[in-house]
């Protein structure tokens, strides 16, 4: 083969090499970028969603009293209720004991002279009778003070059903609600049934 043969093979592979060398750049150069795989699961795809959004804290508003505070003799409603209960039970308390004193054939002696403690000082406030129960010149009648006041607390505490009894105030109370509005409808429709005026006369001598 002559020298300039040998030249001319040369220059064609140098210019495939080159073309080559171009076209794979070009490529490279217009490829996307790899980006590398990552797995998520359902949880942690969760957890990053909902990590970008804001935390909205919700503060309930105190709810404002409609009703204005009420003193009945000085006291909020529920201090004089509490006051009436204990009189109550009290008499309850005093009641229990003079039941254990009736035995099956005779009653105690002690009990005539509650029975006329009572007659004398009827129970209008609990602590004021149990407080001159107390002051009582007999010393057994100031032992039985002290009993009332144990009877008054177990019943409180272990016999007296708190929610049967509020539950029958409030059917009371709805109960009354209802009867009372219902005789105000009654007499609304009886005051303004059709055709009866109680201002007009009837004249039987008119003529239509």
């Amino acid at each position: 083969m002559s020298s300039a043969s040998m030249i001319s093979l040369r220059r064609t592979s140098l210019r495939v090499s080159s073309i080559t060398t171009v076209e794979s750049a070009s490529r490279r150069v217009m490829r996307a970028p790899c980006v590398p795989k990552t797995s998520f699961s359902r949880t942690s795809a969760h957890r990053l969603v909902h990590a970008h959004r804001p935390r909205i804290v919700i503060v309930a508003a105190k709810r404002k009293d409609p009703i204005p505070t009420v003193q009945v003799e000085g006291m909020r409603p529920e201090a004089k209720a509490a006051k009436s209960l204990r009189t109550f039970f009290t008499m309850v308390a005093v009641r229990i004991v003079l039941d254990q004193m009736c035995g099956s054939r005779h009653r105690q002696p002690i009990y005539v002279d509650l029975v006329d403690f009572l007659q004398k000082n009827p129970i209008k406030d609990g602590n004021e009778w149990l407080s001159a129960l107390m002051e009582h010149e007999q010393p057994r009648m100031r032992m039985l003070a002290l009993r009332v006041i144990e009877v008054r607390k177990i019943y409180a505490e272990e016999e007296f059903d708190w929610k049967l009894a509020q539950e029958k105030t409030m059917i009371a109370i709805q109960d009354d609600s209802l009867s009372y509005q219902r005789k105000v409808l009654e007499m609304t429709f009886d005051d303004g049934k059709p055709g009866v005026d109680n201002n007009s006369s009837f004249d039987e001598d008119a003529k239509p």
